[in-house]
């Protein structure tokens, strides 16, 4: 493809794909304005797009990258299935999240929404919020007791919520009747479609000003243009291979460690990822199904060589996709797969940012080796919890501070601390203040981690960590269920040298002295403070927390760049000052001594031990080869 043929102008394009972007913007803004949901209004977990008649997505817009990257799986799903019978009109919202076809877990529902213009189909609008309960065997649909798909609450593989615009009370009524927080659930749905609303007021608003015909070449124009720009850009890389592994260390279940295989081939203007290798399906919910690693890949490619080009299927026109089936990213029926979204698929998101990363790198052309990163944020480990709140009501949520985690390193500079997720742009913290009032729990302190960065030339953007206790909770109890992988195997790995992030922990303290602390007026700012019985948790667990509890948890950050020796000494003395390095690590890993009272840097003795750790790594390399 050596030119790029636009059936509009170059300014007219530019208008119209910008419109088209802005659209997607409002969308989202109108979730956020509906919802009542903190995981949408606080933490920005959701996905707004616009899709052409046939279904190929037009611009991703605001929200969860991976989403964007599936979405039109589920659409062109619709449309084959469902276009002659019953049937597809105007007023239609059609709602689906089915792994087999589109959503990472079954939390993640989809809703398309079909424009019509003088009685034609000529676009669709679509939406992904995380719905906070669908009735699943563990509340708020991360299922650690799932043993089986049919344990992880609705499946639907596309069914007509609405009909001439409003929504079918018979069939809300009996969808909420399957969830916990049948509430929450339903203004979730009835903001998605106000979003989809929105999107078809817009681009109808656009058709009257620009004309169908304008519009048509539009909706073919995106994908041209973003294939021809992805694939100029995939031409100036050099051809080559890159692999990579990246490790699952807990299933909830079994001391197996699961590995995700990934070797990324680039042969002109073409990316091939295959996964053959990758370790067979869990028996939990670890697991992804296949659709979700396009949305995988999709993030990768999108986020670290297109990031100026509007996201549409057009990038993945370029790309082969190899997965064999019954793999930890590609579970068969009846294999669970509820934490699928950031288990299985972030696990191979993981692997394809590091092997696209290690592409850009090794081209040595400067303006791709600063697109390249360490891992950001491997893991956003976290909780859900579910109880009765102040005020008497049942509630279900996601604790979404697992967004704080860190961003990786680059070949020019530090990650950026409690950065967010790579694949959530608008990657927002849920407002302290706020989950308090809504939910019955006291927050004893949320900050920076210390040495939760990857450790490099460059250091990886440190985590979060909180500490939050019961409060105000009528039945002095409430339920968390945890989630995630690498607490016990490192993941977040570094480039060129870089060490990977740390390891990141759940722990309860068990009827601690925490209440008698705060009357006191003495909020502790290490758990190890506390009295108490101190239990470190699986990586997926489900646990009552009573009242005098206290609930912990440390993330990992983003990778290291480059050889931690080779950081300059000044730089390691701010990070010890301003908590991101501990003495100890500035010590064992970057080979810096710093005097703990003055806090400055010793250089004699920071040369002396740099040499000292340099000798041990090369007296060990050639142990090794002996």
């Amino acid at each position: 493809m050596t030119t790029m043929n636009l059936t509009l102008d170059p300014t007219t394009f530019e208008i119209l794909s910008h419109r088209l972007w802005q659209i997607t913007y409002e969308m989202a803004q109108t979730m956020v304005r509906v919802s009542g949901s903190a995981v949408t209004v606080e933490a920005r977990d959701y996905m707004t797009s616009l899709y052409a008649a046939e279904g190929d997505s037009l611009m991703v817009g605001a929200g969860v990258t991976f989403h964007g990257g599936i979405g039109s799986l589920g659409l062109k799903h619709i449309i084959d299935k469902f276009s002659k019978s019953p049937g597809i009109f105007d007023g239609n919202f059609w709602l689906i999240n089915d792994t087999e076809i589109c959503s990472p877990h079954q939390p993640d529902c989809f809703i398309f929404t079909p424009i019509f213009y003088k009685g034609e189909l000529v676009a669709w609008s679509g939406t992904m919020n995380h719905m906070s309960d669908i009735g699943s065997i563990d509340p708020g649909g991360f299922c650690p007791n799932a043993r089986e798909i049919f344990h992880e609450g609705l499946r639907i593989g596309g069914i007509n919520i609405a009909e001439h615009g409003e929504i079918k009370r018979d069939l809300e009524y009996t969808l909420l009747g399957m969830s916990r927080d049948p509430g929450m659930f339903g203004l979730e749905i009835r903001a998605q479609m106000a979003a989809g609303t929105t999107a078809k007021r817009r681009v109808l608003e656009t058709i009257e000003e620009y004309g169908i015909e304008s519009f048509k070449k539009l909706c073919a124009d995106m994908r041209v243009y973003s294939e021809f720009h992805i694939r100029n850009r995939l031409k100036e890389l050099p051809d080559g291979t890159w692999r990579t592994i990246e490790y699952f260390d807990d299933d909830g279940l079994t001391d197996r460690i699961y590995k995700c295989v990934t070797t990324l081939t680039k042969e002109a203007d073409t990316l091939t990822f295959d996964f053959t290798g990758t370790s067979e399906q869990a028996p939990t919910y670890v697991n992804c199904a296949k659709p979700a690693v396009s949305g995988a890949v999709f993030t990768a490619i999108a986020t670290l060589i297109g990031y100026d080009i509007p996201w549409n299927d057009g990038l993945m026109n370029c790309v082969k996709i190899i997965v064999p089936d019954g793999t930890i990213i590609s579970a068969t029926i009846p294999t669970p797969r509820s934490l699928g979204s950031i288990g299985g698929l972030l696990l191979c998101q993981n692997a394809c940012v590091t092997v696209v990363s290690e592409m850009l790198q090794s081209s040595g052309i400067e303006k791709y080796r600063r697109d390249a990163s360490a891992q950001w944020n491997p893991s956003p480990s976290g909780v859900a919890l579910a109880g009765v709140d102040q005020r008497g009501n049942f509630y279900v949520t996601i604790v979404m501070d697992e967004n704080g985690g860190g961003m990786g390193a680059r070949c020019y500079a530090d990650g950026v601390d409690v950065a967010g997720m790579l694949a959530v742009p608008e990657t927002l913290l849920p407002n302290v203040e706020r989950m308090e009032y809504l939910f019955p729990m006291l927050y004893l302190y949320r900050r920076e981690g210390m040495d939760t960065g990857g450790p490099g030339k460059y250091r990886g953007g440190c985590a979060n960590e909180i500490a939050f206790t019961i409060h105000d909770a009528p039945l002095g109890v409430i339920d968390v269920i945890g989630h995630g992988f690498g607490s016990e195997a490192a993941i977040g790995a570094g480039l060129y040298g870089g060490y990977p992030a740390a390891t990141w922990q759940h722990k309860v303290i068990i009827d601690s002295d925490i209440n008698a602390r705060i009357k006191d007026g003495t909020i502790p700012q290490n758990m190890d403070e506390l009295n108490g019985t101190h239990e470190i948790m699986r990586a997926q667990f489900r646990k009552e927390l009573h009242t005098n509890d206290v609930y912990y948890i440390h993330r990992s950050g983003g990778g290291g760049y480059g050889d931690p020796l080779d950081r300059k000494p000044e730089l390691v003395r701010k990070d010890v000052i301003n908590r991101r390095v501990s003495l100890e690590s500035a010590r064992k890993i970057y080979g810096v001594i710093i005097d703990p009272s003055t806090l400055q840097v010793d250089e004699k003795k920071t040369e002396q031990e740099r040499n000292r750790i340099r000798e041990f790594r090369r007296s060990t390399a050639k142990m090794k080869q002996k």
